[in-house]
This record gives C-alpha cells, sequence and structure tokens, in this order.
C-alpha cells in the first residue's frame, strides 16, 4: 500500500511537474511572442518615424529653397525700388533746375525789358534834342 501511495504521489508530482512544464512552456511562448511583437512594433514606428523624420527634412529643404528664391525676389524689388527713387529724385532736381531756370529768364525778361525801355527813352530824347 505504501508503494500504491508513493507510486500515485510520484504520478501526481510528474503530472505536476508536468503541468508546471507545460505553463514555463507556455509562459516562455507568450513571452517570445510578446518580444517579437513588441520588437516589430518597434520596428514599423522607427521606420514610421525615419520616413516622417525625410518627409520633414524634404519639407525644410523646400522652405529653405522657397526662402532663398523669395530673398532674391525680394532683393530684386529693393534694387528696383532703389532706382525709382534715384529716378523720381532726379525728376525732381530736374523740376527744381527747371524752376531756377524759368525765374532766371524771367529776371532777365524783365531786365532786358528794362534795357530797352532805357534805349528807347534815349533815343526819344536824343530825337528830341536833335529836333
Amino acid at each position: 500500500m505504501l508503494t500504491a501511495v508513493r507510486r500515485k504521489e510520484s504520478e501526481k508530482r510528474s503530472a505536476a511537474r508536468s503541468e508546471a512544464n507545460a505553463a514555463v512552456v507556455g509562459v516562455r511562448d507568450a513571452l517570445a511572442r510578446l518580444e517579437t511583437d513588441v520588437h516589430e512594433q518597434a520596428e514599423q514606428r522607427a521606420e514610421h518615424e525615419e520616413k516622417r523624420r525625410n518627409e520633414l527634412a524634404s519639407a525644410v529643404d523646400n522652405l529653405e529653397e522657397m526662402v532663398v528664391d523669395r530673398n532674391r525676389e525680394a532683393e530684386g524689388w529693393l534694387t528696383s525700388y532703389d532706382a525709382f527713387c534715384k529716378e523720381t529724385q532726379e525728376l525732381g532736381d530736374t523740376e527744381s533746375w527747371l524752376r531756377d531756370v524759368e525765374e532766371n529768364l524771367r529776371a532777365m525778361s524783365s531786365e532786358m525789358t528794362y534795357v530797352a525801355d532805357e534805349i528807347e527813352s534815349k533815343k526819344l530824347e536824343d530825337a528830341g534834342q536833335a529836333v
């Protein structure tokens, strides 16, 4: 009977060991699947992040090119504006010069009219004395 109890206990232990070993194997398999899933997810995220970084880098490059183009365009506009301002200033200088010339011509006209009147007056005086 003792032998039968020992055999029964031994069978129970053996069954318990088998169940424990099966549970350990199940846990190991579950952990391996979990590790594989986590690794795959991490790789997918890394690929996604790398793709996103590349997209952002491309967008930054495009923006930098646009900034350079807009900067050149702005420099062109500034150059044109400066030239326009210079030409406008020259027009203003020309207008001022023309006003000065006009004023001088009027003064000369007045002086010439005065001189002509003086000459005419002298001629009349001389003609009156000659009579």
